[in-house]
């Protein structure tokens, strides 16, 4: 295995707490990038044994991201959002990637499974926008554009392939006062740049 899992947070310890349980045995090393938290973020990041670093958030998704790819020490990185997890089935079909790599300048989307109202997140009229692909595996030396939001990896000059549905998904869950917080949030660094 040759993979880093990198994310970035702030102020959501129970959300990456999910998602550094399901990923720390699967990864060589876990990045977390914190904006400056006030909750017990540190306390989790230790209790997975997560490196953790603290970069003053910028507002800024793609720059607080690039820097959690410049702390990643492995040939692979899967970036999470905190609020995120794969599906078990999936690691496996990962490993295989990093197994067979020739060098190929590719990278991997992920089918994502946005469920809201988490209490009885598998439910089917909670699932939204399915598949909705987004590139989330990749080599070490890619790059987020850096935007202030809707800051997605930069493929130029690579080739992107879709992971099959029936391998795994990206679980990504939220409930309504996480998705109004959001979007005020992003009506906010849109407006800033006017």
């Amino acid at each position: 295995m040759s993979i880093s899992l990198a994310c970035i947070t702030l102020n959501r310890c129970m959300k990456l707490n999910r998602l550094l349980a399901n990923s720390k045995d699967y990864v060589d090393e876990i990045i977390v990038v914190d904006g400056g938290s006030t909750d017990d973020t540190e306390k989790i990041c230790k209790m997975h044994g997560a490196k953790m670093y603290v970069k003053k958030w910028e507002n800024n998704f793609g720059v607080q991201k690039n820097y959690a790819l410049t702390k990643s020490t492995r040939n692979w990185i899967i970036f999470l959002d905190d609020d995120e997890f794969l599906e078990y089935s999936l690691w496996g079909y990962l490993f295989d990637i990093v197994k067979n790599d020739k060098g190929d300048d590719i990278c991997y989307a992920i089918s994502m499974k946005n469920y809201y109202r988490f209490e009885n997140y598998k439910s089917p009229e909670n699932l939204l926008n399915f598949p909705d692909y987004h590139v989330r595996f990749f080599k070490k030396e890619m790059k987020f554009h850096e935007k202030r939001i809707h800051e997605g990896i930069d493929t130029s000059g690579y080739f992107t392939e879709n992971i099959p549905i029936e391998y795994g998904s990206i679980i990504h869950e939220k409930s309504w006062e996480d998705q109004k917080k959001a979007d005020i949030m992003y009506r906010q660094l849109e407006n800033s740049y006017n």
